[in-house]
């Protein structure tokens, strides 16, 4: 079934764009039994989307850069993730990956349990920089790295709970000459028998930001003794003993941020595996962990802002230079907002929008993200002025955004989804739009967009729920502009 699929896709794609490069979606368990099975059927840029429940199977990714996802991936709904587990059974690391340094490398969504091998006995992963997210990586046992060990490599772990991991040596997760990324994560409950209970760095280069680590044995971080020298920056995190609660041997620097605290992060029920926050947590307002709240504080949502802007800088979207100018800006806005002036704090973030403005005419800001960061900061301002204070509903919210220097469709999102979606487009100057569904033989499904609009960015969405599970093609025309988008509808 799934060649006929490809030689659809690529004969209506060609149709429409003349490209033949379209990613798939395979589903385990509907059109294959396990997920390794899934894997061994695709190839670079596609997805395997899989439906609740517990597979006892050792993966490997098999070097190709693609999205391994629970449903979580199309509803963001946060049950799946417990709900869709993958147990290695005592018999070798769960989830492999190796040789995987291309974009588009992720493991979204699973339970990784009961992994144990030598090496990473929850993931493991050699010359490799996936991104790991919205995982709960437990109880599984490794001699190096228990939950997790990168070795040559810069993965990016966030919005992951890593606990009850068991290790001689980085018991929550070990990193070999590797420059991981760790946001938004909850390392708890983990033991090493040497040393790294939480974290563990060799030759290696940690950022961790948003963190919190507490209840490892015997320490929340260390760096090894030999070899060349390591280092780890924490910002804005919770870690127990403080800068002290990391091991350095006298072999490495902590980079330790003004906004880190040592205060119990209240767990509901840690001894039962429940590591969400409670609703007294010091943690929820500063943004620590993977658990926020629905409603984030202006404080919270600016850290939201700077870790973006880390993660651009990061994998190479935003040079550093500008990122640090952006980020001075923002920070100078949480200072001002903790000491109660949230007027002045405004005209710094008004001066945070300008300077995106700027960089996105000069085309060193990618324009969806400019847009976004706009959009977030005006929602920050309007907060604050709804809770009043010294004079802020006199202000004048009115922030103008830049047209659109080009045309523009972006990927609609979530995709996969269920069973709706969302996608931006942006129009330069005023002209006609047409945006419309397009099914594998070339029928029409829905118009989205079709009359005259004003020069800016735009929001279409499509509501599926009417339309069976499968591939469509989404397709935008202005004046001369044409662009096509894949999707994938799952129910």
């Amino acid at each position: 079934m799934r060649p006929t699929i490809k030689l659809l896709t690529a004969a209506l794609i060609i149709l429409f764009s003349g490209s033949s490069a379209l990613a798939v979606v395979n589903s385990v368990p509907d059109f294959f039994p396990t997920i390794q099975e899934a894997i061994d059927a695709s190839d670079n840029g596609d997805t395997v989307l899989v439906q609740p429940g517990t597979y006892v199977e050792n993966i490997d990714f098999n070097g190709n850069a693609i999205t391994l996802g629970s449903l979580f991936l199309t509803t963001e709904d946060e049950s799946y993730i417990s709900q869709t587990v993958i147990d290695g059974n005592g018999n070798g690391s769960v989830v492999t990956i190796l040789n995987a340094d291309g974009d588009g490398t992720a493991l979204t969504g699973f339970t990784i349990q009961n992994g144990n091998t030598d090496n990473g006995g929850g993931i493991f992963c050699m010359s490799a920089s996936p991104t790991i997210s919205y995982c709960h990586i437990r109880d599984n046992t490794g001699l190096a790295g228990g939950g997790l060990l990168a070795v040559e490599g810069d993965p990016t772990i966030s919005y992951c709970t890593v606990s009850g991991n068991t290790a001689n040596t980085g018991g929550g997760m070990f990193f070999v000459d590797a420059n991981p990324l760790i946001i938004n994560c909850t390392i708890s409950g983990n033991t090493a028998m040497e040393e790294g209970g939480g974290v563990f760095g060799f030759e290696s280069d940690i950022t961790i930001e948003n963190c919190i680590l507490w209840g490892n044995i015997p320490d929340e971080a260390a760096l090894a003794a030999g070899g060349d020298t390591s280092g780890i920056s924490v910002s804005n995190s919770d870690v127990q003993g403080g800068e002290e609660g990391i091991t350095t041997n006298d072999n490495g620097d902590v980079d330790w941020g003004e906004d880190n605290i040592d205060e119990d992060p209240q767990f509901e029920d840690p001894e039962n595996g429940d590591f969400s926050l409670s609703e007294d947590s010091p943690c929820l307002d500063l943004n620590m962990g993977p658990n926020p709240p629905e409603e984030l504080t202006p404080v919270a949502r600016i850290r939201v802002l700077i870790t973006r802007i880390d993660e651009m800088v990061y994998t190479g979207e935003l040079n550093r230079h500008c990122g640090n100018f952006l980020k001075l800006k923002l920070n100078l806005a949480i200072k001002r907002l903790n000491r109660d002036r949230a007027r002045i704090a405004v005209f710094s973030l008004r001066r945070f929008e300008t300077r995106v403005a700027f960089l996105m005419r000069r085309g060193v800001l990618p324009r969806e993200d400019g847009v976004a960061m706009t959009r977030t900061v005006n929602e920050i301002i309007s907060q604050l002025c709804g809770v009043g204070g010294d004079g802020l509903e006199e202000l004048d919210l009115t922030l103008d955004e830049p047209v659109p220097a080009n045309h523009y469709l972006s990927q609609n999102h979530p995709n996969p989804f269920n069973a709706t979606t969302k996608l931006s487009y942006g129009l330069p100057e005023a002209s006609r739009v047409r945006i419309a569904v397009y099914d594998m033989a070339g029928r029409l499904v829905a118009n989205l967009v079709d009359g005259v609009q004003a020069a800016g960015d735009y929001t279409a969405q499509w509501d599926g729920q009417n339309a069976p599970t499968g591939l469509y093609i989404i397709r935008m025309e202005s004046g001369g502009f044409n662009a096509v988008r894949s999707m994938m509808l799952t129910k």
